[in-house]
């Protein structure tokens, strides 16, 4: 599991405005929707949480964010669905380093089969999928 700073809060409201605004990026068993903290509706939400609420709020920072959601049109058993989210999730933080880190970003498997796959296949997978989106530059060859 990544930490607790890297994971949107329910209260911040920032995972709706990643939902509306954020760029999609599709494959074969995720979509991605990420969103630059830069963004202007972004920004605008983070200065009126510290204004209304600052005593609560006066620790939080803007940063990269991390989410993975999984549907029970996924699997409509609650292990399966646990079991894909904590996969995505370590991926996420073995390579946060190599993520861009002044995004939001949500994650969304569409098959349960991701639960089963090979280690290897969901690395590449997903690899794949945050190179497409330009969340993680592609390595270069020489």
């Amino acid at each position: 599991m990544i930490k607790k700073d890297y994971r949107f809060k329910s209260w911040d409201g920032l995972i709706q405005i990643v939902l509306k605004q954020g760029l999609a990026t599709r494959s074969g068993n995720f979509s991605v929707r990420h969103l630059s903290t830069s963004h202007p509706y972004v920004q605008s939400r983070f200065k009126s949480m510290k204004a209304k609420r600052p005593i609560l709020n006066k620790d939080f920072q803007l940063g990269a964010r991390y989410g993975v959601v999984v549907s029970k049109k996924v699997s409509k058993s609650a292990v399966v669905r646990n079991r894909i989210r904590r996969r995505v999730y370590e991926w996420i933080r073995l390579n946060i380093d190599r993520i861009d880190a002044q995004s939001l970003v949500l994650v969304f498997p569409y098959t349960d089969s991701i639960a089963k796959i090979k280690h290897s296949e969901l690395n590449l997978q997903l690899e794949q999928l945050f190179i497409k989106s330009g969340l993680i530059k592609q390595p270069e060859e020489t």
